[in-house]
């Protein structure tokens, strides 16, 4: 895949997603602040990509309730910014 993730706002609406893993593409730009609204979301993994930011929504996925994200994986990338201080409670 190879594209900007900044306007892939609907990714919010995909309730059911448990895990999601775009490795190994060329995607580039923010990672969309909608992704925190997957409420079910377990896994993220998109290691080697170009993403740039780290939304502070995405904290929101270790404080929804029910399920938490059990792994995060960005490396290889160019982030920039801080990381949501949520991510890395319990």
């Amino acid at each position: 895949l190879v594209g900007d993730l900044t306007n892939w706002t609907s990714i919010g609406e995909l309730q059911n997603l448990t895990y999601i893993d775009l490795s190994y593409n060329s995607l580039f730009g923010a990672l969309p602040s909608q992704v925190g609204l997957i409420n079910n979301l377990e896994y993220l993994v998109l290691r080697n990509n170009r993403l740039g930011a780290i939304p502070t929504q995405l904290g929101a996925l270790n404080a929804n309730g029910a399920y938490e994200l059990l792994e995060l994986q960005l490396s290889a990338n160019e982030l920039s910014g801080t990381i949501p201080s949520e991510l890395g409670e319990r």
